[in-house]
């Protein structure tokens, strides 16, 4: 015996075919300016951060998803030696990425001390040729503890390749 779908069945077969579909619309989607700021920031970027009165430079090189940065630290910045910068990052809209980066402290013998790590927000210009945006930088003894912390500001300009 053949079965035929009554009008209620089939609008309600409807219905979860369209909630089924906006959900996978949905869940697919990015944000536009996310995006954007995703492939804007991938290159090789010459950044300086200045906290104290004091700025350092650094050589950025953004790929998606992740970077490498090394510095001009002064190897007598709190008695310390900086390794290079290892981080990632992810877009936020408005033409913005929330980052994080580690990397090793030293004494000035060259014995490791610890771990250093900065997170903050760089913020894109509309035509994805600088960026700025604040940051914490805070060290770490080799127990994870927390022995200093700053506050900086970065400025970026992307170098052409």
């Amino acid at each position: 015996m053949e079965h035929k779908s009554g009008r209620r069945e089939i609008l309600k077969s409807i219905g979860m075919i369209g909630a089924g579909s906006a959900v996978a619309l949905m869940s697919g989607t990015k944000d536009a300016s996310a995006e954007s700021a995703d492939e804007a920031i991938v290159g090789l970027w010459s950044v300086k951060a200045s906290a104290s009165g004091a700025s350092y430079n650094y050589f950025y090189s953004f790929a998606r998803g992740g970077y490498t940065a090394t510095g001009d630290v002064d190897e007598k910045y709190l008695d310390m030696k900086f390794g290079p910068t290892m981080g990632a990052y992810v877009p936020t809209g408005n033409q913005s990425v929330r980052y994080c980066e580690k990397g090793w402290t030293y004494n000035l013998a060259g014995k490791s001390v610890g771990t250093f790590k900065s997170v903050g927000t760089f913020t894109l210009a509309r035509d994805g040729g600088t960026l700025s945006g604040p940051g914490v930088f805070t060290l770490h003894d080799l127990k994870g503890n927390v022995i200093f912390t700053e506050h900086f500001n970065a400025k970026g300009e992307k170098i052409s390749v």
